[in-house]
């Protein structure tokens, strides 16, 4: 029999729910868009790829200081904060980057920003794991745990369908992007256009960033919901 969920189970889970489909939807919209931005940002496709390496340093960092801060969060001076406000302040630090990162039109800004939006979110990650378990406790928290790491399979599975009519066709019928025969590896021929971010044909990528952000906006909101509400403690006691 399926035990029935209570109403600030339900508050605490819709929250966790958002925040893992914009994760998701972020990985599958980093690695589809690359085309576009590189011919956004007038470098080499190769060049642009290298926010790969930014984003897994930005995971290790956000893993790292989400487990320093969940071994220190009692020693230090505001310990009687919910670290689920804390997720809630992260979470609406990355909702300004997800509004202003289509708009930008340098590279080491780029580089600097997914860094910072993955050690957001690998932070939020590893904290809400330990909080989850926390919360409901070693047993009933299996479920939720298998139900939160296949939330991520299914964002990666639709981040495609709705990120690709943003997408521009470079790369497919035009000549923007050649593949070279002689060095093995796609150049890209950039087009004067001289309008770079503000060419109309790329300009919708703001739109794949936007639906992120609602999702990043909405999770931070609720996140503070449960903290200022003290909805774990209540669920705790259950």
């Amino acid at each position: 029999m399926m035990a029935k969920i209570t109403f600030n189970e339900l508050a605490f889970l819709i929250p966790i729910i958002i925040f893992r489909l914009g994760q998701s939807l972020l990985c599958a919209f980093l690695s589809l868009i690359l085309l576009d931005l590189a011919s956004i940002l007038e470098i080499p496709y190769q060049e642009v790829s290298s926010l790969f390496l930014y984003k897994a340093a930005g995971c290790i960092i956000g893993a790292l200081s989400g487990c320093l801060y969940l071994h220190f969060k009692n020693t230090w001076r505001y310990k009687d904060i919910d670290p689920i406000s804390i997720l809630g302040i992260i979470n609406f630090i990355n909702s300004i980057i997800f509004l202003a990162i289509p708009y930008i039109n340098d590279f080491l800004s780029w580089k600097i920003l997914v860094l910072i939006m993955f050690i957001c979110f690998a932070f939020t990650e590893t904290a809400l794991t330990a909080i989850i378990i926390d919360t409901w406790g070693p047993v009933k928290s299996q479920s939720i745990m298998q139900g939160f790491h296949m939330l991520f399979a299914i964002g990666s599975s639709i981040g495609p369908v709705i990120v690709a009519p943003f997408l521009s066709a470079k790369g497919e019928n035009d000549d923007s992007f050649q593949y070279n025969e002689n060095e093995n590896i796609t150049q890209n021929l950039v087009v004067e256009s001289g309008d770079g971010i503000q060419n109309n044909d790329y300009n919708t990528l703001q739109w794949p960033f936007l639906i992120i952000m609602a999702l990043s906006i909405s999770s931070s909101v609720l996140f503070f919901y449960i903290g200022l509400n003290q909805i774990r403690i209540k669920i705790q006691r259950m």
